[in-house]
C-alpha cells in the first residue's frame, strides 16, 4: 500500500473511531493494525474480540479443523502426552483460557475423568470433530473449567458437556477466580494470538497452578525478518533455567538490530518471538519442558508458523 494511501485508510478509521456516534471495537482493532498507536496494540479489545468469535461461532470449527488445517488442540494433546500423559484415576483440575467451542474440553477430558477400558476421546486424532461419549463422571476434585469472551463460542462449549463450568470470562478474570495452587493444568489453545502482551497471564497462570501443575499454550511466532529461530525440540530443567534464560527485558538485541517481544500482525492477530516467551517463564519461575515448532493454520493456503510449549511450575 502506497503512503498516501495508506495514509488516507488511517485517516478514515480515526473518523470511525473518533466520531463518537457509537463504539466500533472493529475500526479501533484496524487502526491499531495500521498505525500501532492505542491500547489495541498490546491486546485485543474485549468487545473486538467478543464481536468477532460471535460471529464465527456457528461455523468456526468446520472452517479451521476442514479448511485451516487448524490442529493445535491435538498438538497440544501430543506434547502433553510426552510430558505426562494422562493417569487412570484422572481427577485433574484444568482451566482452559479461550475455550471457544470447547475442542480443548474434548481432547483433554481423559486428563478430568481418567482413563477407563478404552474410554478415552477419539479427538485425539487430529482433525476428528465427533465427541466419544463417556460414561463416567469426572473423579472428585477433577473439573474442566473453560472461560471466553463471547456469549455464542461458551453456549457452544456448553453444549458439548465436556466442562464442568464455562465462564463468560476474559483470561486474567478466569485466572483471577483460581484460587493460588488450585490449577493442575492450565491450557490455552490459540488464544495468545488475540492477547499480544502476556505478562500478566503469566504471572496469575504461575499463581494459580499447584506445584508441579503445568501449563501448556502456543503461540503464533515472530520472527525476525530473514532469519528463523531453531530450537531443540525438548529442554532439560538445568538447560532452561541457565543458558536459555536470559533475554532483554522490553526487546530482543540482534546484530545491533532491536526485535519486538510481540507484535500485532496486519492480519489482526498478535504474534509472539520465542526469546520473550523464554523471559516470561523466566521471570515467573516456570520451567520450559517441551516445545515444538509447529504450522498453527492455513491463511490463502500459506502455513503460519507457532510454537507449541510445555511448562511446569517446579518444588521449591
Amino acid at each position: 500500500m502506497a503512503a498516501t494511501e495508506r495514509d488516507a485508510v488511517i485517516e478514515v478509521y480515526r473518523r470511525l473511531v473518533g466520531n463518537g456516534a457509537s463504539p466500533n471495537p472493529r475500526a479501533e482493532h484496524r487502526l491499531a493494525v495500521l498505525t500501532g498507536e492505542g491500547p489495541s496494540a498490546l491486546s485485543a479489545a474485549p468487545d473486538y474480540v467478543r464481536e468477532v468469535f460471535d460471529e464465527l461461532a456457528d461455523t468456526f470449527e468446520e472452517k479451521l479443523v476442514s479448511h485451516l488445517s487448524y490442529r493445535v488442540p491435538w498438538d497440544l494433546y501430543h506434547a502433553m502426552q510426552d510430558v505426562r500423559p494422562p493417569s487412570p484415576e484422572g481427577g485433574w483440575r484444568v482451566l482452559d483460557l479461550g475455550s471457544g467451542t470447547g475442542l480443548c474440553g474434548r481432547i483433554f477430558k481423559e486428563y478430568v475423568r481418567g482413563i477407563s477400558n478404552g474410554n478415552g476421546s477419539d479427538e485425539r486424532v487430529a482433525g476428528a470433530t465427533t465427541t466419544t461419549a463417556m460414561t463416567t463422571a469426572a473423579p472428585r476434585g477433577g473439573a474442566m473449567v473453560g472461560c471466553d469472551l463471547s456469549p455464542k463460542m461458551v453456549l457452544k462449549a456448553q453444549e458439548s458437556e465436556d466442562y464442568t463450568e464455562v465462564r463468560l470470562q476474559d483470561v486474567h478474570e478466569a485466572l483471577r477466580q483460581e484460587e493460588a495452587g488450585s490449577l493442575d493444568l492450565v491450557l490455552s489453545a490459540d488464544t495468545f494470538i488475540y492477547v499480544g502482551q502476556l505478562e500478566e497471564c503469566f504471572a496469575l497462570v504461575s499463581q494459580a497452578l499447584t506445584v508441579g501443575g503445568l501449563f501448556a499454550f502456543s503461540i503464533e511466532e515472530l520472527m525476525e525478518e530473514g532469519k528463523e529461530e531453531k530450537v531443540d525440540e525438548h529442554y532439560s530443567a538445568e538447560d532452561s533455567t541457565t543458558a536459555v534464560f536470559h533475554q532483554p527485558s522490553v526487546a530482543q538485541e540482534e546484530d545491533d538490530v532491536m526485535v519486538p517481544e510481540f507484535r500485532l500482525e496486519s492480519s489482526g492477530r498478535y504474534a509472539q518471538t520465542h526469546a520473550y516467551i523464554l523471559r516470561l517463564l523466566a521471570a515467573h519461575k516456570l520451567e520450559l519442558r517441551a516445545t515444538v515448532e509447529v504450522q498453527i493454520r492455513k491463511e490463502s493456503t500459506v502455513p503460519i508458523s507457532g510454537r507449541i510449549y510445555v511448562t511446569e511450575k517446579p518444588g521449591i
